[in-house]
């Protein structure tokens, strides 16, 4: 019996570690043949004005860095890359990266820098500075 019982909560781990795989690659995780960059090498890095999908909308926007300390694991990163949404609805390709203590988005609008301090500080991470490229 004890045995049957191991086997059904190996079976149940690994389809949970499976189905949040393909999550983790739907929602935008890093590409799967480069995992060990976390998506910091040349081909896997975020640009705004290449990744232009849709017309000329997307040529000028802003590649916005924020640097973050705190963040430990990928719910951090949702909870920061969250927060980054919530507080500037415009920005686009929202990232967060706890390995490099970052999170990155698009836009293609000024906006307060303030408003993104703010919205990590009040959820409880430190908000490090910013650079726009």
């Amino acid at each position: 019996m004890g045995e049957i019982i191991a086997w059904v909560v190996i079976v149940a781990l690994v389809v949970w570690c499976i189905r949040s795989l393909v999550k983790s690659r739907k929602e935008g995780g890093s590409c799967a043949g480069c995992s060990s960059c976390d998506g910091g090498c040349s081909h896997c890095s975020q640009n705004c004005a290449s990744q232009n999908t849709k017309g000329d909308k997307l040529k000028n926007m802003m590649t916005v860095t924020v640097h973050v300390d705190g963040m430990m694991c990928g719910m951090c990163e949702a909870h920061v890359a969250d927060a980054i949404r919530k507080a500037l609805p415009q920005a686009k390709k929202v990232k967060a990266k706890h390995k490099k203590n970052m999170a990155t988005f698009c836009i293609d609008e000024t906006f307060e820098e303030s408003a993104v301090k703010h919205a990590i500080d009040q959820i409880g991470y430190e908000y490090k500075g910013m650079s726009v490229e």
